[in-house]
């Protein structure tokens, strides 16, 4: 996984049109806390390019149906992007990018993501539906730990084991 922006990076290189587009996709994974890839460039050593494609690969991830996980809904995106600003991306570039959301630049992206989330919505039972919030996000800049979901894989394996065992049993 970590190959692909070196990947990009040799792929691109080559573009003498636009040469700064190697650097981007190069130093795409690079954090302004200097806990990126593949060099572990900080702050200004960061190219601005590079920047900028860290906003929009975020954005992407976040709000694309993965194999293990749905589409996140733009205004969860936006939260998360918004407290990972200053040390994981480009506070400069993540204020563009708010004013840019404030502007209704992707107004398109928030209807089909929360879109998904309607209709998920719609699957459940009556009494289980969660009330929609439309929240804007508080800009915070401290740095906060990378949440992982490993536990939770764990957990599902070992609730499926022992309700094999109780229908055995029963």
């Amino acid at each position: 996984m970590k190959q692909h922006a070196a990947n990009g990076y040799e792929i691109l290189k080559g573009i003498t049109v636009m040469p700064n587009l190697a650097l981007g996709a190069g130093y795409h994974h690079e954090r302004i806390d200097g806990k990126g890839y593949p060099r572990g460039l900080k702050g200004d050593e960061i190219p601005e390019i590079a920047q900028m494609i860290a906003v929009a690969d975020c954005l992407d991830a976040m709000t694309s149906t993965r194999p293990y996980r749905k589409a996140m809904p733009l205004s969860k995106a936006i939260s998360i992007i918004t407290e990972i600003s200053g040390t994981q991306l480009s506070s400069k570039v993540v204020d563009i990018f708010l004013q840019l959301v404030d502007e209704g630049a992707f107004d398109e992206l928030r209807q089909e993501t929360e879109g998904q989330q309607e209709e998920k919505k719609e699957e459940k039972p009556e009494g289980q539906q969660e009330e929609k919030k439309e929240e804007k996000p508080e800009r915070k800049t401290e740095e906060k730990k990378e949440e992982r979901p490993e536990g939770k894989t764990e957990e599902k394996k070992e609730d499926k084991a022992e309700e094999k065992t109780e229908d055995k049993k029963a």
